[in-house]
């Protein structure tokens, strides 16, 4: 049996379902007892926080509950004072003439209240075909939040729009046969196909920590926002390992000195490093990192002759390592002066048709909505890209997405200043075209659409100039079925008495298939004549003897 196919062994995963949902989360919160009334209400921010997931018979169940921070303006009315004449005939008047009266002032103060786990929810998200305990990759995120103060102005009304999505896979190994060894005369009929083989997933945890300095500027009064933003610089697969590096992006909100509000941020504030062992990792494999971070914890400390903001974020990783390549599958083999048996097996095979990146800056002017006052001074500003529509054509895949821009600032002080928020909902449409080699149409597609940064310039009282970054990611993939040859052997030509029975030491390499193609005999009749076989898949120890009948064989 010299004829020897060479095997390579891919671990491959296929999607066997996914579906997505949304659901509204409604309620009413109140302000805790010593937090100042409501005067003008500016933002909600909301983050779900799963307790149980749940996976039952065709359904996936989400239970959890929402962390809300509420930024307002409360109004506080303070004793001024301001002089007045005891003489109203107006005539020249000395310095006791005059004396002092207290009037009335209202000063705006910002603040922060934040709610833990204040709002429930559950969701029952279909996910036809799979059964209690199987592993289902699950995601929940905030798609709007709306709020309504009520008129005793303690009690806020909330809608938050989540978005549930549960995807089901089943990670498998097979063998490919991509060659021939020992046998130079046959002639080999490959398919290549592009392939990404599952190397290992592990998540793990890390934290950033930083001494951020305000630069000679004055310390912070009072904390209302941290935010915290993580960055991936560096994801390295290495041999039974993946490296993954970063850097967190903080942004404050903060009272100074005088009351006044002001938004300070550090770019690389913090770093962060994680080492996660994978068995299988290979050098230069792909490796693709999931970051969510944590809540960020940050005090006020002493440090080189001022005061620092000191950050502590933890940080939640999904490592995945796969290797992207190319492998030729034998579908075919044929001889001139031998006779080969082959087994032939339809092989289902997600191919990597392709993978694409594209970073895009948009920048455009933003007006104020009417009623609005104008601008004085700029706190900060954010924006969030969603995908609309995604079409895969030739060779590229085209992507109609929009981005979201929210604006914080203070008002001109005539008229009705103070802090104010505005929004412009899809404030830019792009269609972006990402080169993609191989797309076409009809293939499946994976589109992620992420802001990576926001800048901003004011223009005028009632415009600014915004410039986002994007970074936009595709991947292209196609189901195929192949017929593959699995086991190939050279046939010996037909005896013409063959024995009844021969008896056959275990070689490396030796299943009850190749015996029975060897031996012109059949799989199901080598198992009946050998009580410790289970199967025909049964593997066959090395230097066991197998009985192979002969002659008279028959199937039925």
């Amino acid at each position: 049996m010299g004829l020897e196919l060479v095997y390579e062994r891919l671990a491959l995963e296929r999607i066997t379902a996914e579906n997505a949902g949304e659901t509204v989360v409604e309620g009413t919160v109140a302000l805790p007892e010593r937090a100042g009334e409501i005067g003008r209400a500016l933002k909600l921010d909301a983050t779900p926080v799963l307790s149980e997931i749940q996976v039952k018979e065709d359904k996936v169940v989400f239970e959890g509950a929402l962390d809300l921070t509420l930024l307002y303006v409360s109004f506080h009315e303070r004793r001024g004072a301001r002089r007045v004449r005891d003489d109203p005939d107006g005539e020249e008047l000395d310095e006791q003439d005059w004396s002092q009266e207290e009037e009335p002032a209202v000063e705006e103060v910002l603040e922060t209240v934040a709610w833990r786990q204040e709002l429930p929810f559950v969701y029952l998200l279909d996910l036809a075909g799979v059964q209690e305990g199987d592993d289902v990759e699950t995601a929940v995120e905030v798609r709007s939040t709306a709020f309504e103060v009520r008129s005793d102005r303690v009690s806020v009304d909330v809608d938050v729009v989540l978005a549930f999505s549960a995807r089901a896979a089943v990670s498998h190994e097979i063998s490919v046969a991509k060659g021939v060894r020992g046998e130079s005369s046959v002639e080999v009929e490959r398919r290549s196909v592009r392939v990404a083989s599952l190397l290992g997933r592990e998540k793990g945890t890390a934290e950033a920590r930083g001494e951020l300095s305000f630069g000679g500027r004055p310390a912070p009064e009072r904390l209302l926002e941290v935010r915290a933003e993580p960055v991936v610089t560096e994801a390295a697969a290495e041999e039974g390992r993946a490296r993954v590096r970063g850097h967190v992006n903080y942004a404050i909100l903060y009272v100074g000195e005088g009351g006044a509000p002001h938004h300070h941020q550090w770019i690389r504030g913090a770093t962060f490093e994680l080492e996660a062992e994978i068995p299988e990792s290979v050098r230069g494999a792909a490796c693709h990192v999931d970051i969510r971070a944590g809540k960020t914890e940050s005090r006020l400390v002493d440090g080189d002759g001022e005061q620092v903001l000191s950050v502590r974020t933890p940080l939640e990783l999904d490592v995945q390592v796969r290797e992207v390549k190319e492998v030729p599958v034998v579908t075919g083999l044929q001889a001139k002066e031998a006779e080969i048996a082959q087994r032939r097996q339809l092989l289902r095979i997600l191919e990597a048709v392709g993978e694409g990146r594209l970073s895009h800056e948009e920048e455009g002017a933003l007006d104020l909505p009417s009623g609005y006052p104008g601008i004085e001074r700029i706190l900060s500003a954010q924006a969030k890209a969603a995908v609309d529509e995604v079409h895969v054509l030739g060779d590229k895949v085209a992507v109609e997405l929009y981005v979201d821009v929210d604006l914080l600032y203070v008002g001109r002080a005539q008229g009705d200043g103070g802090v104010q928020t505005v929004s412009w909902p899809r404030a830019f449409e792009l269609d972006l075209e990402i080169p993609l080699r191989g797309a076409e149409p009809g293939l499946e597609r994976s589109v992620t659409a992420k802001v990576r940064q926001v800048q901003w310039d004011l223009v005028s009282r009632e415009s600014i100039d915004v410039r986002v970054l994007l970074e936009v990611e595709a991947r292209v993939s196609r189901e195929l079925e192949i017929d593959a040859v699995v086991e190939a052997v050279e046939v010996p030509p037909q005896e013409e008495a063959p024995p009844t029975y021969t008896y056959v030491v275990v070689r490396p390499g030796d299943t009850v298939w190749k015996l029975a193609a060897y031996y012109r005999s059949h799989p199901e009749i080598i198992v009946a004549a050998n009580g410790w076989l289970e199967s025909e898949e049964s593997p066959l120890p090395v230097g066991k003897k197998v009985c192979v009948p002969r002659k008279g064989v028959s199937v039925g």
